[in-house]
């Protein structure tokens, strides 16, 4: 499994479970326990705290998981300054602050497969620009490999693109349009 198949199947499990609460809200909604604000309310408010969770679940699977190391762009320098060099010029044209590696291991080989295998590794995750996560793959540090560089600043360059927020505005709204079509049907 990779990083990325994390983040989805974290989508997913958050997803799945807030369709799983709609069944206590609409008892509640049926026996006059609760408005229908007050079960959009509660909806909004567990996706915001899903949202919010992403980064510190994410760290928790890639320490767990992945036995994967977190490196400041500082202790990156120390292995691989040209990486280091371009990441951080990077980040400053995009505007992205404390970024950190998740550094994890892949098998080592020189065939074509093992090469896929460490660039399927990359990936990033965060909230807002303001944490930025990327995952790479420990071969990636290695002061002779060239490819590193415009892989890493190409994932940086797709995570100051790539924002999570809708995701979750969506999840709310489908979880809400659910609730609405089975208020009248539980229990």
């Amino acid at each position: 499994m990779i990083a990325s198949k994390v983040l989805r199947n974290y989508y997913i499990a958050t997803f799945l479970m807030g369709v799983v609460m709609l069944a206590p809200m609409a008892y509640g909604l049926k026996t006059n326990e609760v408005g229908m604000k007050g079960a959009y309310a509660v909806i909004l408010c567990f996706n915001v705290l899903c949202f919010l969770l992403l980064p510190l679940i994410m760290d928790w699977t890639e320490r767990v998981y992945f036995k994967a190391r977190f490196l400041a762009l500082e202790e990156v320098a120390e292995k691989s300054p040209h990486l280091a060099k371009a990441v951080s010029e990077q980040c400053e044209q995009l505007s992205l602050n404390s970024v950190k590696f998740a550094v994890v291991e892949v098998a080592h080989g020189d065939n074509a497969s093992d090469f896929e295998a460490v660039e399927k590794q990359l990936s990033s995750y965060g909230l807002w620009r303001s944490n930025p996560r990327v995952v790479l793959s420990q071969r990636l540090l290695d002061p002779a490999n060239t490819n590193a560089a415009p892989s890493v600043l190409a994932e940086l360059n797709r995570f100051s693109k790539n924002n999570t927020i809708p995701v979750f505005i969506a999840f709310a709204l489908v979880q809400s349009l659910l609730l609405y079509l089975v208020r009248g049907f539980v229990f």
